[in-house]
């Protein structure tokens, strides 16, 4: 099962409140914001986008059986609507599907790993789902468009051990935002600087990436580590050091060259990944050390994990 939610649910989550109907009560439904989507027994939340908004469509949703609607504030339209058409109001339906997504967070309750930077996350995350599939039972969230990496808590299974979720932004907030909701138990960096590097774009980048680190589950660490970080931006590591404080908590690249191209070549072509991809051998010992963070044993893929662990001297004393 996949994200599922009554109308109690979605209220409390969301702040909102009922308009008129009442959603079945205690009956459940999936939540979509694709007119073209919605099936019987479905919420619909509405959502206004550039030139479109999707409250133009609440009459064929419940034409199509949805369960009810998810509205931005009032709508004079609704006075057309069977009164026992069910409405629920919230202030803001993008935000509210964040809320959405944040309460299955906490209902399914996975461990969770959020990757973030400025290049390689997609190459981390396909490399660190490889390595641990077997020990947890994975899913993953991605950036896949305008609503980042949202899509992925809807389709997350219930019993879903681990969660890796792609923190992506190019502004501000953005990035502490995929956090907040996310509430992950460890932070994976892959890099902050600019492409066009000088020392204030560098400062920038290590304060937008770096926002990941804030969401951190500091009360009760569940893993080794809490951050795993590949770049040398000093700005960086000030702000890890400064959140973090225990030196013991954050893992930073020694020498990634260390790893051989055999080793990359085999981890590339099991995982899916183009050995040609930018930085994919940033990518690599970013997810290797995140998996053995996560429990992956020596014994498990030693050709992996002792060439990118005990040969580039990894951990930070």
């Amino acid at each position: 099962m996949t994200a599922q939610f009554t109308l109690e649910e979605i209220v409390n989550a969301t702040h909102g409140y009922l308009v008129q109907g009442d959603g079945g009560q205690s009956d459940s439904g999936r939540v979509v914001w694709l007119p073209d989507q919605i099936g019987p027994g479905d919420w619909f939340l509405a959502m206004s986008c550039g030139g479109e908004d999707s409250h133009d469509y609440i009459e064929s949703a419940f034409e199509r059986s949805a369960r009810g609607c998810i509205i931005e504030g009032r709508r004079a339209s609704l006075s057309r609507l069977d009164r026992t058409n069910t409405i629920i109001s919230v202030d803001d339906t993008k935000t509210a599907l964040w809320q959405l997504a944040g309460s299955w967070r906490r209902k399914v309750a996975p461990k969770v790993v959020a990757v973030t930077g400025s290049v390689g996350r997609k190459e981390t995350i396909a490399f660190l789902e490889f390595l641990v599939r077997k020990q947890f039972r994975c899913h993953v969230a991605i950036d896949s468009g305008a609503l980042g990496s949202l899509p992925g808590f809807f389709s997350m299974p219930a019993d879903t051990e681990l969660l890796i979720v792609e923190a992506s932004g190019a502004n501000r907030g953005e990035v502490a935002r995929t956090g907040n909701f996310a509430r992950p138990d460890m932070a994976v960096i892959t890099a902050a600087h600019h492409p066009l590097p000088s020392p204030k774009r560098n400062a920038r980048n290590a304060a937008l990436y770096g926002e990941i680190l804030e969401t951190l589950c500091l009360e009760n660490p569940v893993f080794e580590k809490l951050a795993v970080v590949n770049d040398r931006n000093p700005v960086l590591q000030e702000r890890v050091d400064a959140i973090l404080k225990d030196d013991n908590s954050a893992v930073l690249s020694g020498n990634v060259s260390n790893i051989s191209t055999a080793a990359l070549a085999w981890i590339s072509e099991a995982s899916g990944v183009s050995p040609d991809a930018e930085q994919v051998d940033v990518s690599a010992w970013c997810a290797v050390t995140a998996a053995a963070c996560l429990g992956l044993s020596m014994e498990e893929m030693p050709h992996i994990v002792s060439e990118v662990i005990v040969k580039a001297g990894s951990y930070r004393a």
